[in-house]
Protein backbone atom coordinates (compact mmCIF):
# COMPACT_ATOMS: atom_id res chain seq x y z
CA UNK A 1 0.00 0.00 0.00
CA UNK A 2 2.67 2.51 0.69
CA UNK A 3 4.29 2.13 -2.82
CA UNK A 4 0.56 2.76 -4.42
CA UNK A 5 0.73 5.84 -2.11
CA UNK A 6 4.24 6.73 -3.08
CA UNK A 7 5.63 4.87 -6.18
CA UNK A 8 9.17 6.28 -5.42
CA UNK A 9 9.60 5.40 -1.70
CA UNK A 10 12.77 3.52 -2.39
CA UNK A 11 12.47 1.56 1.66
CA UNK A 12 8.90 0.26 0.63
CA UNK A 13 10.34 -1.06 -3.11
CA UNK A 14 13.24 -2.98 -1.28
CA UNK A 15 10.83 -4.47 1.64
CA UNK A 16 8.98 -5.80 -1.72
CA UNK A 17 11.72 -6.79 -3.24
CA UNK A 18 12.23 -8.96 0.23
CA UNK A 19 9.43 -9.96 0.02
CA UNK A 20 9.54 -11.62 -3.57
CA UNK A 21 12.70 -12.78 -2.93
CA UNK A 22 11.51 -15.18 -0.18
CA UNK A 23 8.59 -16.61 -2.24
CA UNK A 24 11.48 -16.87 -4.81
CA UNK A 25 10.52 -14.66 -7.37
CA UNK A 26 14.11 -13.67 -7.75
CA UNK A 27 13.09 -11.96 -11.34
CA UNK A 28 11.01 -9.51 -9.33
CA UNK A 29 13.05 -8.77 -6.67
CA UNK A 30 15.94 -7.84 -8.90
CA UNK A 31 13.05 -5.63 -10.51
CA UNK A 32 12.01 -4.01 -7.31
CA UNK A 33 16.13 -3.65 -6.23
CA UNK A 34 16.83 -2.37 -9.40
CA UNK A 35 13.90 0.21 -9.65
CA UNK A 36 15.13 1.36 -5.81
CA UNK A 37 18.61 1.60 -6.66
CA UNK A 38 18.04 4.33 -9.08
CA UNK A 39 15.57 5.62 -6.83
CA UNK A 40 18.27 6.00 -4.32
CA UNK A 41 21.07 7.36 -7.41
CA UNK A 42 18.33 10.08 -8.14
CA UNK A 43 17.85 10.99 -4.74
CA UNK A 44 20.62 11.02 -2.43
CA UNK A 45 23.08 10.02 -4.78
CA UNK A 46 25.12 6.76 -4.71
CA UNK A 47 26.66 7.57 -1.27
CA UNK A 48 28.33 4.78 0.75
CA UNK A 49 28.36 5.95 3.98
CA UNK A 50 24.35 5.92 3.30
CA UNK A 51 23.50 2.01 4.21
CA UNK A 52 20.59 1.87 1.98
CA UNK A 53 22.61 2.25 -0.87
CA UNK A 54 25.03 -0.61 -0.34
CA UNK A 55 21.93 -2.61 0.93
CA UNK A 56 20.65 -2.53 -2.45
CA UNK A 57 22.96 -3.53 -4.21
CA UNK A 58 23.72 -6.62 -1.51
CA UNK A 59 20.15 -7.64 -1.91
CA UNK A 60 19.89 -7.54 -5.50
CA UNK A 61 23.45 -9.66 -5.84
CA UNK A 62 21.60 -12.36 -3.52
CA UNK A 63 17.90 -11.82 -5.56
CA UNK A 64 20.57 -12.75 -8.80
CA UNK A 65 22.09 -15.12 -7.34
CA UNK A 66 19.21 -16.81 -6.77
CA UNK A 67 18.58 -16.57 -10.60
CA UNK A 68 21.84 -18.68 -11.03
CA UNK A 69 23.41 -14.91 -12.47
CA UNK A 70 26.85 -15.28 -10.20
CA UNK A 71 28.39 -12.19 -12.93
CA UNK A 72 25.26 -9.87 -12.16
CA UNK A 73 26.10 -10.57 -8.05
CA UNK A 74 29.56 -10.06 -8.46
CA UNK A 75 29.21 -6.99 -10.55
CA UNK A 76 26.31 -5.51 -7.48
CA UNK A 77 29.04 -6.31 -4.90
CA UNK A 78 31.73 -5.08 -7.31
CA UNK A 79 29.81 -2.13 -7.06
CA UNK A 80 29.57 -1.37 -3.61
CA UNK A 81 33.44 -2.23 -3.04
CA UNK A 82 34.37 0.60 -5.32
CA UNK A 83 31.86 3.54 -3.81
CA UNK A 84 33.43 2.35 -0.82
CA UNK A 85 37.11 2.91 -1.90
CA UNK A 86 36.04 5.88 -3.44
CA UNK A 87 34.94 7.49 -0.30
CA UNK A 88 37.99 6.41 1.48
CA UNK A 89 35.77 3.27 3.34
CA UNK A 90 38.96 0.23 3.11
CA UNK A 91 38.35 -0.80 7.01
CA UNK A 92 35.83 -2.17 9.13
CA UNK A 93 33.54 -4.61 9.09
CA UNK A 94 31.33 -3.76 6.58
CA UNK A 95 34.24 -3.09 4.24
CA UNK A 96 35.95 -6.39 4.96
CA UNK A 97 32.09 -8.66 4.47
CA UNK A 98 31.82 -7.07 1.16
CA UNK A 99 35.08 -7.91 0.25
CA UNK A 100 34.98 -11.71 1.26
CA UNK A 101 31.66 -11.75 -0.53
CA UNK A 102 33.70 -11.07 -3.69
CA UNK A 103 36.44 -13.28 -2.58
CA UNK A 104 33.51 -16.29 -2.26
CA UNK A 105 31.89 -15.71 -5.31
CA UNK A 106 34.98 -15.12 -7.70
CA UNK A 107 35.68 -18.97 -6.97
Amino acid sequence: QAISLKPDYADAIQTRGLAKQSLKDFQGATEDFKKSEGLLSTTIGKDPNNINTATVYVRRANARLGMGNKQGAIDDIQTVATLFQKSGITEGAMYQTIQNMLRILKQ
